[in-house]
C-alpha cells in the first residue's frame, strides 16, 4: 500500500500547477478538513478581488493515490481560471436551471481539460 499523502506533498502539487497555470498573482492556502463532503476529494473558495484561494483537502483525498491527488489539485486551480464565467453567470442568472445547466457545462470543459493537461503533464515529468 502507498503512503499517505502529506500537506507538503499537496503543496509541491499546488506550487506546480499554479505556476504550469500562469496563477503567480494567487495567494494559495492549502489546509486539511476532518470534514467529508459527499464524493469530493478537495475543494476550491476564492476571494477575487484579493486574488486569495482555499484549497480544502478532504478526507477522501487521503484516501486516494498520489496520481488521482495530481489530478485533483490540477482540477480544483482550474476552476480559478473559469471563476470569472461562474461569476457572472452567478450574478445575471442567479441559482436556478439555467445557472446549472451552465455550472454543468463549465464543469465538464474543467473536466476534459484537466484530463488532457495530466496526461501531458504527469506526476513527476
Amino acid at each position: 500500500m502507498a503512503d499517505k499523502l502529506t500537506l507538503d506533498d499537496i503543496l509541491n502539487m499546488v506550487r506546480w500547477w499554479q505556476n504550469a497555470l500562469a496563477l503567480w498573482q494567487w495567494k494559495i492556502r492549502v489546509k486539511w478538513s476532518k470534514v467529508a463532503d459527499g464524493r469530493v476529494s478537495m475543494r476550491v473558495d476564492w476571494v477575487y478581488h484579493y486574488r486569495q484561494v482555499t484549497l480544502t483537502v478532504l478526507p477522501l483525498a487521503r484516501k486516494q493515490s498520489r496520481e488521482r491527488a495530481w489530478h485533483d489539485v490540477c482540477h480544483e486551480l482550474l476552476h480559478v481560471v473559469f471563476f470569472p464565467v461562474e461569476e457572472v453567470l452567478a450574478r445575471d442568472i442567479e441559482k436556478g436551471r439555467v445557472f446549472d445547466d451552465w455550472h454543468d457545462a463549465t464543469e465538464s470543459c474543467i473536466d476534459a481539460l484537466t484530463n488532457a493537461l495530466v496526461e501531458m503533464h504527469p506526476l513527476g515529468s
